[in-house]
């Protein structure tokens, strides 16, 4: 092999796989024709890359003929044509005819493999043409083996074709289009997004190495800026569904890349998306939504804020911090507050102290103090009412209106979840606190000003405060808090949890 010119063996390769010789019990599983491009592919890795332009006429030859084999010779095929295109010195071959052929067989070949990358998918309607995922492709054999069904192949060759086409297809799209061509690039993946995209909807178990390969995918696609006329709608669709938190965090470091440049190349996306949320903040998303649905909708596009800036490099949005201070203010000072809508706006905060410089969030240290402190005094009010008590003082700490709450049972709001939601309000002001308290104080210099109120410094005066085991009325009366120094928000609020909880204390069952 290594005395024969590489046109020689590609052409003996080519007749090895048109006409394959007969084997005498072949292992189970194994192709001739998918191990002889195998050994093809890791031959050209070592071969001198001169030797790889003069091969080309034998090598279209031989990708042509094979683009009707089965889904893992296409496999090697497409790796095939990226080795040859990244390595080849004579590319971009001077020849328009060569180039015309090296475009017909890598947009054949692809659209091959997006095929296979959509064979676990099925239509939806018969109207139009819309794709899901199937939800059960195949049952499992009796030998419990799904992977010698055909459901199990299906899905198992998708998902391979999702990860060589993630590997693979940026690069070599990259190279085998010049570029004055990369209007073509656009058509391909615009195609190829058809039956990648319905895999990114669905947030199943079963679905989540699908949704790995195709995530990798677009990420790496997204890293060049011509294709984003391809996916830029899929993806914003993608980031305002109401399932799209529920990706599996292994996809994660994938769709930070993806939301970086689908905001850094086109600075009108991120504006889109700062006007969604404006747009929530006068009511007029449709007249026949409810208060509880505009509610939802907002809290939804201030957490996608969030996320969108915690993708960004740091400072990367601080010319919008005054539009995006505005925005959250106005969603604080609304008169019917939820609690969802609060916890997002704290989540928001606890994103832009990650992303933004001190002084761009200099302004934002007014309306973080008061809205911890109203938070905190409310634990507090919180810790000393009667369990019969905590709905009502829960409608009142939260700023919701008497109106909303009351019609809740009739909106499947209860009591109980009223509770819960205001919890998240909780700990979304105490991881705020904590982020506070964590970074460097050169990070927070203004933040150093306030934390004493919350945490207390070095020198405060530590008093001990009697816990009785008694009934609440005794926590009330006998076990008060001191009045004549200021203690911490913090250290109140643990002592109200010691004095109220004691009794459930392991401590005091020896």
């Amino acid at each position: 092999i290594r005395v024969m010119p590489m046109d020689s063996f590609v052409q003996t390769l080519h007749q090895v796989v048109r006409n394959p010789p007969p084997i005498h019990r072949p292992p189970v599983h194994l192709t001739i024709e998918v191990s002889a491009l195998e050994l093809f592919y890791f031959y050209m890795k070592s071969a001198p890359a001169p030797q790889l332009g003069d091969s080309w006429s034998s090598l279209l030859a031989l990708l042509r003929d094979c683009l009707n084999l089965t889904p893992a010779a296409q496999f090697v095929l497409l790796m095939l044509l990226n080795e040859f295109v990244q390595r080849c010195p004579q590319m971009p071959f001077p020849d328009k005819k060569d180039i015309r052929d090296l475009h017909d067989v890598t947009a054949r070949l692809v659209d091959s493999l997006s095929n296979v990358a959509g064979s676990c998918l099925e239509q939806t309607t018969w109207l139009r043409r819309n794709l899901a995922v199937k939800e059960d492709i195949s049952p499992i054999t009796s030998e419990g083996s799904l992977r010698d069904s055909i459901g199990g192949q299906q899905q198992q060759y998708a998902v391979q074709a999702q990860s060589v086409l993630a590997a693979t297809l940026a690069n070599l799209l990259d190279v085998a289009y010049g570029s004055q061509e990369k209007d073509k690039v656009v058509n391909i993946i615009t195609t190829l997004l058809y039956n990648i995209t319905p895999y990114l909807k669905n947030h199943t178990a079963r679905n989540v190495p699908s949704f790995y390969a195709c995530s990798s995918l677009l990420a790496s696609l997204s890293g060049y800026q011509y294709t984003r006329k391809a996916w830029r709608k899929d993806m914003l669709d993608l980031l305002l569904d109401n399932s799209f938190f529920q990706l599996d965090i292994s996809s994660l470091p994938f769709w930070k890349q993806i939301m970086d440049s689908l905001m850094t190349y086109d600075n009108t996306t991120f504006r889109e998306l700062m006007s969604r949320v404006s747009l929530t903040q006068t009511g007029s998303l449709n007249i026949f939504t409810s208060r509880e649905q505009e509610y939802e909708q907002r809290s939804m596009l201030l957490k996608r804020l969030a996320f969108v800036i915690f993708c960004s490099e740091f400072d990367q949005y601080h010319k919008y911090m005054p539009e995006i201070q505005e925005q959250l203010a106005n969603s604080l000072r609304l008169l019917s507050m939820v609690p969802s809508v609060q916890a997002a706006v704290f989540l928001c905060f606890r994103v832009l102290l990650l992303r933004m410089s001190a002084d761009h969030v200099t302004s934002l240290w007014p309306i973080i103090i008061a809205e911890m402190v109203h938070v905190f005094l409310a634990m507090e009010q919180e810790l000393k009412s009667d369990g019969e008590d905590l709905s009502q003082q829960m409608r009142l700490l939260s700023g919701m209106d008497v109106s909303w709450s009351s019609n809740s049972s009739s909106n499947g709001l209860s009591s109980q979840n009223q509770v819960t939601h205001w919890r998240s309000v909780q700990l979304e002001a105490s991881k705020l606190l904590e982020l506070g308290c964590v970074l460097p104080a050169t990070n927070l210099p203004h933040f150093q000003m306030y934390r004493w109120a919350f945490v207390g410094t070095e020198f405060d005066v530590h008093e001990e405060v009697p816990i009785m085991n008694g009934s609440s009325d005794e926590l009330t009366t006998t076990a008060t808090l001191p009045t004549t120094i200021y203690v911490p928000h913090i250290r109140r609020i643990g002592r109200l949890m010691d004095m109220k909880y004691a009794v459930h204390s392991p401590t005091n069952n020896v």
